[in-house]
């Protein structure tokens, strides 16, 4: 993925985002349990990330 997609810049902030792919199983574990973090659940949350993201942006560029 380019680094360009990686990272979002909100005036001098820079969001820096990886994906790595693989977490390992005591991480993807940990999340399950103990954050109730499923695949369903996670692309809900990023969506939620992106609007909030995309709302911001749009107030910092008027």
């Amino acid at each position: 993925m380019d680094d360009e997609l990686r990272v979002v810049q909100m005036g001098s902030y820079k969001l820096r985002f990886e994906n790595d792919g693989d977490i390992g199983e005591w991480f993807e574990e940990k999340a399950r349990v103990e954050l109730r973090e499923t695949p369903e659940l996670r692309e809900e949350s990023l969506n939620k990330l992106k609007d909030m993201i995309a709302v911001i942006y749009k107030k910092m560029t008027k």
